[in-house]
């Protein structure tokens, strides 16, 4: 019983951290963790309302006012009502991953939170994109920020992508391979309305 919700806790842990604990960091702080699981896996423990005041947006320039109105128009509003992405995740706003502990009141949202909620995911976004990558001019910084927005720290880090920015090789054609995806029979299929997001962060990144 122990080892199942042990492997459940870092299957949980793995969705919301990027250095996501080992088995053996688990089972050693196991009486801490599992505080962590029920607060997942149970509906019985009381979620907190998101306070939309108090959500704190670190970042501002012409880029980042540029990206956010890129972000509203590729993820839509979805009339401010959650919905589940096509990955599966429960949704609000403009692109907004509800986390387990989170609660909005009848599972909606209005404009104006949704634009609070955007400013204050993007600019943790781009602090990881300042943190992780160096030597960016605004433009540049904004396009990682977008991927990383989009696609996920863990995903970004362990990129070719990643890889070819940090050497001053052009990535261009880094940022277009992520725009496929597998059916299930195993077919690799091009998702053009995810190229053409690769596209608009490409033209960023290029631009002076």
């Amino acid at each position: 019983m122990r080892q199942n919700l042990i492997n459940l806790m870092m299957t949980v842990a793995s969705m919301f951290y990027t250095n996501t604990p080992t088995v053996k960091e688990f089972d050693n702080r196991f009486d801490e963790f599992k505080n962590f699981k029920y607060e997942v896996v149970c509906e019985n423990k009381q979620k907190q309302v998101v306070n939309f005041e108090k959500l704190s947006v670190t970042y501002s320039s012409e880029a980042f006012e540029k990206t956010i109105a890129f972000i509203k128009k590729h993820e839509g509003f979805a009339g401010g009502k959650a919905y589940y992405c096509c990955a599966g995740y429960k949704t609000i706003g403009y692109g907004h991953v509800i986390k387990p502990n989170e609660h909005f009141e009848n599972d909606k949202i209005t404009k104006k939170e949704a634009d609070r909620l955007l400013r204050h995911d993007f600019s943790h976004s781009v602090a990881l994109a300042r943190k992780h990558t160096n030597n960016l001019n605004e433009n540049q910084l904004m396009a990682v920020a977008h991927f990383i927005f989009a696609k996920g720290i863990g995903n970004y880090l362990k990129s070719e992508l990643k890889h070819k920015i940090d050497n001053g090789e052009n990535p261009d054609e880094e940022f277009k391979k992520w725009c496929k995806y597998h059916k299930p029979n195993g077919q690799v299929v091009t998702s053009n309305y995810s190229l053409n997001i690769r596209k608009w962060e490409v033209e960023m990144f290029n631009t002076e």
